[in-house]
């Protein structure tokens, strides 16, 4: 028993249907919400196809099990349920029935059986929760991830003719790595646009643009009647507004009433992710992101401004995009640096073995984009990362190392590195200066 959950768009069902191919001995079966009795007929069509002797419907969700495991006994079978969660509202009784027929027969039988959801929060109750029938029977459980930053490059790299790292921090902004959106935007011929606001408009803003309720699509079945206060929540925090009284003033709750909302979109929603300073022992100045450059995109401007969409104001939000969005830029491309180092040490490239990495900042101020460390050699390195180029200079550094002396960890006897990451090609005579002062300079273009 295999279970597969992720985010929609990712890539889930696509994911099995490559796995089907050319496996006679495979059933996909989608749980729309509908009536036992219209399922049951349409899976009995199904299987019906390969099995002949079945002229009658299923009747029964234990009369299906019962047959599906009476065939696994005798020959290999792959059973896929996709959008499994959605037995909740078919019927939800159906989770017994599957505990009992697998607790009775799974030993004697061929099967592989796959169940694909991708409302989270049900996957997560129904295989997770210890009073649930289906608890601590599934041997897999598979998180699909969205692709990485390298994936992407090489989609964006298929489709660019001049291929720069700029496109990549344009896509990776707005629709990270997502598989489903570099499909759609493909089908809409968007990697030919040589202005990326003309494809954030095309996709987004347009009257028919295809994303332009894909917030809604994604996440209110997910939130239930909750709904608003969730899309509230996001809104403050893709808007900028990190720490937690931040979050409650810009929503309108008490902070005590906040944080059993941050706790569900934290663990439950898994939509956020909660930031400690590194080397904090005690976190207590934490900060909240969202873990999803779309929404983060779709919900600091679709939603935030539907208002001035539905007006046709649409020049007008397009133009503020364009003054606004390097906001959300800055920090993916601190997360691309991060991801760039993880890679380089993966390959034994980097200038130590990493044993963490991640931003550092105190009660008093001091931030630093990216530490990374390595404990048994005692070396640290220390390093900004600037969009503009032209913003690295000695300047930069000079305060780099002020406040690398605020970072406790190992200070008596550690090593120092200093580094300045751009995304771009830095003058080479600010570069000549910078690795005078034995700084290391990373280029990403």
């Amino acid at each position: 028993m295999t279970v597969i959950t992720g985010r929609r768009r990712v890539g889930k069902t696509e994911l099995i249907s490559q796995f089907l191919k050319g496996q006679d001995n495979s059933f996909y079966f989608f749980v729309e919400k509908k009536r036992t009795k219209t399922l049951l007929e349409e899976f009995t069509g199904i299987l019906r196809q390969r099995f002949s002797f079945l002229t009658t419907p299923f009747v029964t969700w234990s009369e299906f099990w019962r047959f599906i495991f009476e065939i696994s006994k005798k020959e290999q079978l792959i059973i896929v349920f996709d959008e499994f969660q959605n037995f909740k509202y078919v019927d939800p009784s159906n989770f017994s029935t599957i505990q009992k027929h697998w607790d009775q027969n799974y030993k004697a039988s061929k099967l592989n059986l796959i169940f694909i959801g991708s409302i989270i929060s049900l996957m997560e109750k129904i295989f997770r929760g210890s009073k649930e029938p289906l608890f601590g029977r599934a041997n897999h459980k598979i998180y699909l991830e969205p692709f990485d930053f390298l994936t992407v490059e090489n989609i964006l790299k298929d489709h660019k003719k001049k291929y720069a790292f700029s496109d990549l921090l344009n896509f990776w902004t707005v629709f990270g790595g997502i598989p489903k959106y570099y499909a759609e935007l493909e089908n809409q011929g968007q990697f030919k646009e040589k202005d990326f606001l003309a494809v954030v408009k095309n996709m987004f803003l347009d009257d028919n643009a295809p994303f332009k309720f894909e917030g809604y699509d994604l996440l209110s079945e997910e939130f239930g009647k909750n709904y608003q206060t969730y899309f509230s929540i996001i809104q403050a925090v893709a808007s900028g507004n990190s720490k937690m009284s931040e979050i409650a003033n810009r929503v309108g709750i008490p902070v005590t009433a906040l944080s059993r909302y941050l706790e569900s979109l934290l663990n439950r929603f898994k939509c956020l992710e909660k930031k400690s300073p590194l080397f904090s022992k005690k976190p207590k100045n934490n900060r909240y992101y969202l873990n999803d450059y779309f929404l983060a995109f779709w919900f600091r401007y679709i939603f935030r401004y539907r208002t001035q969409i539905e007006i046709k104001k649409i020049d007008r939000l397009n133009n503020f995009i364009k003054k606004d969005i390097n906001n959300l830029k800055g920090l993916a491309f601190e997360n691309l640096a991060r991801d760039w180092i993880l890679y380089k040490d993966k390959e034994g490239k980097f200038i130590f073995p990493i044993d963490g990495i991640g931003p550092f900042w105190d009660k008093r101020g001091h931030e630093i984009d990216l530490v990374a460390y390595n404990k048994e050699e005692k070396k640290i390195l220390f390093l900004e990362c600037k969009l503009s180029p032209n913003k690295i200079n000695a300047k930069l550094v000079k305060s780099l190392r002020e406040k690398a002396e605020f970072v406790k960890w190992m200070k008596e006897s550690r090593r120092e590195y200093f580094g300045v990451c751009a995304a771009g090609k830095i003058k080479a005579k600010t570069k000549k200066e910078l690795q005078k002062l034995g700084v290391i300079v990373y280029e990403l273009y």
